[in-house]
């Protein structure tokens, strides 16, 4: 019972420690527009990732959570890109031929390409693969798989966070936080994960481009990137150290 106590304290403390900035720009900038904030919809994940760095700080100087990372493999980084490239096109590919499935962003500025790419993958993996994991991963006992435990809880937390409706783009974030989770227990390296997710993200702003037989390419393409990756990624998890037990 203590032990879980102390967890709810750690993940509180993460959660004020990573949004407490969002949330103070967006009363310094009310305060500066008289009531006109832009802040939440613009540069939502900047302050984040602000908080999210300080977390990870104090997070280990106080020996509470690590995030571990490590030089990357370059085979094992490029598989990553394209496992998270491709994913997300096959499947919506697939939809789009099934139930006449259209992606459209509307107007995109150069933000909305920056945040999703390279802010929000480096804010969302220290939080959820690399703190949030550490944190849960010392309160369950150490069992065979104890992990998938652990990879269910922080996919779910995940997807609470980018839940717009019980619905298929839900259901896509907590199958992404499935394959981040397992990324991160295997190869032990936060860099993948951040690696996985900005793919993925680029991925589906990319598709918005898409029209006609454009999407039977993207299809074919998807498809054999996809399985050529996995099939990388299977061999390299032969020859190397398994997921921790």
């Amino acid at each position: 019972m203590k032990k879980i106590i102390s967890t709810f304290k750690y993940i509180l403390l993460l959660l004020i420690l990573c949004f407490s900035p969002f949330c103070l720009a967006s009363v310094v900038e009310s305060a500066l527009t008289g009531g006109n904030v832009t802040l939440t919809y613009q540069f939502i994940m900047l302050p984040t990732l602000a908080g999210t760095l300080i977390s990870a700080y104090i997070f280990r100087k106080e020996n509470i959570a690590h995030i571990k990372s490590a030089k990357p493999h370059i085979n094992t980084l490029i598989c990553c890109a394209a496992a998270g490239i491709s994913l997300h096109p096959l499947i919506l590919s697939i939809l789009h031929f099934a139930i006449s499935l259209n992606i459209n962003y509307g107007d995109m500025t150069a933000w909305n390409y920056i945040s999703p790419i390279i802010v929000a993958p480096l804010a969302e993996e220290i939080i959820f693969r690399g703190l949030l994991t550490d944190i849960l991963d010392k309160t369950f006992p150490k069992k065979r798989y104890s992990f998938i435990l652990v990879i269910l809880l922080t996919s779910l937390s995940w997807a609470l966070i980018h839940l717009y409706g019980i619905g298929l783009s839900t259901l896509l974030v907590f199958i992404d936080g499935i394959i981040l989770g397992f990324i991160y227990y295997h190869y032990k390296n936060i860099i993948y994960c951040i690696i996985y997710h900005s793919a993925v993200n680029a991925s589906v702003l990319l598709m918005r481009f898409l029209s006609g037989s454009t999407w039977i390419v993207c299809t074919a393409l998807s498809a054999v990137i996809l399985f050529s990756s996995v099939a990388i990624i299977m061999k390299d998890r032969k020859e190397n150290t398994t997921i921790c037990s």
